[in-house]
């Protein structure tokens, strides 16, 4: 006996035998089936001489509105008795026969147990029972008290496909599904579900097709389902296709709404362990508590070319995201795509917590919470402990605390990411950490080849982006502005890591309505850690301690400089206001300009040195203070003499200088910062059904005399490989001509230098698809 029957059958005694009612035509066989031609002939299926290993067919369309009035002392069940009710209790209760509903239409078909079993059309369809072309209508199946519900079975073991379910109400405590309780390791495929599911008396494992999706080879595919899904307070695992699910659930379109279960919940399934492919939601989700997404609440498994599209989700009380609630350690998501208004304290746009990969994924829509007490919300992911790749968000993020425009607390790797919506706290003065990429980066965090674009307004710690970093960060950079009350930069607000080849051009401000700011940092409010070739080129507004790359410096400073103007009244700086350490191969060529009419401790490179400073200029030309005692001044326009760099360290490996430049520049911003193409939403939807639309991409194989790669593409057109080099000059285009959808290998053999650092450009239809650095 399969191991869930014992579980929830086998323990129930058996109820007797009823009587044969129905007299059908047919021998019962594939060639001349059991003929089932009205509602009496319905209730005989599977009794007496009526095989349950039988054929049976549909002849007409069935009025079951005579089951409401029937009842049966015996087991306290009112309406239908399931096909297979005689055995209860025993595998003789399996459908093993065939029945076909000829497209024909079971209507107002009644069935409730008020005592601990469960019910529906059948009490299970074992592994060789199939139940096809059947459509239902205006049905009602009830459990009150135990066990599992569903419209056509309690269980599912085998095939159940081609099935139409319309206005359809089902309701029980556990395992409750619009088409089917339990599918274990059965097939459901080609099933449209309208109707209302209920999960009653705070248990788990409520879908709109089926309740629980058991097993590695259960399979539901190719279905559609508009569900008003509901649960009581403390209901878990809540999906618009599943409850939960260990199978594989492949081309689902959801539409509806699934409100009110406390944690676990999700447009396709809430607890995921399985595979989910090619699915798309539209339903709206309204939780209690955590792990509630638009797909999926909790993930193990993996999850594949799927999107949400939906209105809202929404958390009463934490824990809400627009793709998955959390993604655990084994968890794989690949080409998501969510666009949806999340709205909960301790929310992500797109997942809240990932310990596992994520890649090739983007978040549209917005991210907030309550006004004032709202915190700990970002575009992407609240917490990061895994990996993100090649995905991106342009969700603006509005609450009051702890705020990022991608993820709000890094220890984990992003790579090949970006953020463009704003992240703002409601211009408040109070409130910490802000980030317009990501919100904490912690000292195993590593982040690399990304950018954020959006405005940041936060009252301390705020950076373009990011808010405090502990970890490492590299080829990144920011270009929204930042507005702050206290420590803030145009790219990291608190540094204790370090920082490579980045930069940031956004200009800092203090917040609206509030007259002052502190520690102010074109580049970092506050480091303490290493920044190594980085720049900034925005202007700084601060009226105490701003500076144009570093207000405050416990840390070392190498290969940096700083052009936006300065403006402040207490200890303004042109490059760093505060030096207690190390300084080497840097300079500004802003301008230093005061606020106001009093003007303390201002300084043209350095308000206050206790630190070494070595190798460092300023443009005198810009200064409104007067002389700096500390570091030489030169005119602007004696910037770009060579000369005058002769002396710094490894000048020709990180500078380069030629007459067009007004001064010297990073080799590194030449090229090696690529901004990722923003393409469309990586799902289509077909109207038949779902279609993913898959990754483009290069793969690099070989050497660089014999180099080789694989191109995949998601669509035909004219493609094009192109090659740059560090300083981003173009060096070769590599016409492949028309190439079609899919997988194909291409010799770019002698179209890269043979040293060097070079940017492999996929180009389709003038489009730029990809970019991969060759090192």
């Amino acid at each position: 006996m399969v191991k869930k029957l014992s579980i929830f059958l086998g323990a129930l005694l058996a109820v007797p035998c009823l009587a044969t009612n129905g007299k059908m035509a047919g021998a019962g066989t594939a060639e001349s089936p059991w003929q089932v031609a009205d509602y009496e002939d319905l209730k005989a299926v599977g009794l007496g001489d009526y095989s349950m290993n039988g054929h049976y067919v549909l002849t007409a369309d069935i009025d079951a509105s005579a089951s409401r009035n029937e009842k049966n002392a015996a087991d306290s069940t009112a309406g239908f008795q399931p096909i297979g009710i005689a055995y209860y209790g025993t595998e003789q209760s399996y459908f093993g026969g065939v029945f076909d509903g000829a497209d024909h239409t079971i209507s107002n078909l009644y069935s409730m147990s008020t005592d601990t079993r469960s019910t529906a059309m059948f009490m299970a369809v074992g592994t060789k029972g199939v139940v096809k072309n059947l459509k239902m209508s205006d049905c009602f199946i009830s459990v009150k008290f135990v066990w599992a519900a569903g419209s056509v079975a309690v269980m599912n073991f085998g095939l159940i496909e081609n099935v139409e379910l319309k206005r359809d109400t089902v309701r029980a405590p556990v395992s409750t599904g619009g088409v089917v309780g339990i599918n274990e390791n059965g097939i459901i495929q080609n099933v449209d579900f309208s109707g209302v599911v209920y999960g009653i008396n705070d248990r788990v494992s409520v879908g709109g097709i089926v309740g629980s999706n058991t097993g590695t080879k259960s399979v539901i595919r190719n279905v559609k389902v508009d569900a008003d899904m509901r649960s009581t307070y403390y209901g878990q695992k809540l999906g618009l296709v599943a409850g939960d699910n260990e199978g594989l659930i492949v081309s689902a379109e959801i539409n509806g709404i699934l409100e009110h279960g406390n944690r676990y919940l999700g447009g396709v399934t809430g607890y995921n362990t399985g595979t989910i492919d090619s699915c798309v939601s539209h339903g709206s989700i309204y939780s209690m508590n955590e792990n509630s997404a638009g797909l999926v609440g909790y993930n193990s498994g993996t999850i594949k070319n799927s999107s949400v599209d939906a209105d809202t989700v929404f958390g009463e009380y934490r824990g809400a995201a627009g793709f998955v609630g959390t993604n655990d350690t084994t968890g794989v998501i690949e080409n998501g795509f969510a666009k949806t208004n999340v709205h909960s304290d301790s929310s992500g746009g797109f997942v809240v917590h990932n310990a596992g990969i994520i890649k090739n994924s983007r978040m549209e829509g917005t991210v907030s919470a309550d006004s004032f007490s709202g915190r700990l919300v970002s575009g992407f992911a609240l917490n990061n402990a895994g990996t993100i790749l090649n995905s991106y968000s342009k969700a603006n993020v509005d609450a009051f605390n702890n705020l990022a425009g991608f993820v709000f607390r890094n220890s984990g790797k992003i790579d090949s990411c970006y953020a463009t919506g704003h992240v703002n706290n409601g211009n408040k003065g109070s409130g910490d950490t802000y980030g317009g990429f990501v919100g904490q980066n912690d000292s195993t965090g590593i982040i690399s080849n990304s950018f954020a674009s959006g405005e940041v307004v936060g009252g301390m710690h705020a950076g373009g982006f990011v808010g405090v970093n502990k970890g490492k960060i590299l080829n990144c950079y920011a270009t929204g502005d930042v507005h702050s009350y206290s420590v803030f930069g145009g790219f990291v607000g608190v540094n204790k890591g370090n920082i490579y080849y980045c930069y940031a051009t956004g200009s800092l401000e203090k917040i609206t309505g509030y007259d002052v700011s502190y520690t102010a940092g074109g580049f970092v409010g506050s480091n303490e850690g290493q920044i190594n070739n980085a720049y900034a080129t925005g202007n700084v507004t601060s009226e105490y301690t701003g500076a144009g790359f570093v207000s405050s410096n416990s840390g070392t400073i190498l290969n940096a400089y700083a052009t936006g103007k300065v403006s402040g009244k207490v200890e303004p700086a042109g490059f760093v206001g505060t030096n207690r350490k190390n300084i080497e191969n840097v300079f500004f060529a802003g301008k230093t300009v005061a606020s106001g009419a009093e003007l303390y401790g201002a300084g043209c490179f350095v308000a206050g040195n206790d630190g070494s400073v070595k190798n460092a200029l300023y443009n005198k030309d810009g200064c409104g203070f007067g002389t700096d005692s500390t570091v030489d001044g030169v005119a602007f326009t004696e910037m770009k003499n060579a000369s005058l760099y002769k002396n710094w360290t490894d000048f020709d490996k990180y500078w380069t200088l030629n007459d067009t430049m007004s001064y010297p520049q990073l080799v590194f911003t030449a090229g090696v910062l690529p901004e990722i193409p923003v393409d469309d939403p990586p799902i289509k939807v077909k109207s038949n059904m779902v279609v993913a639309k898959g990754a483009n991409g290069v793969k690099l194989y070989g050497n660089r005399r014999n180099l080789q790669a694989m191109v995949t593409l998601s669509r035909s057109g004219m493609t094009n490989v192109k090659v740059y080099n560090l300083k981003g000059v173009l060096q070769k285009v590599v016409s492949l001509g028309k190439m079609s959808e899919g997988v194909h290998q291409v010799n770019l053999s002698g179209a890269v230098e043979a040293r060097g650092v070079a940017l492999i450009v996929l180009e389709q239809n003038g489009k730029a698809l990809s970019r991969t650095l060759l090192r």
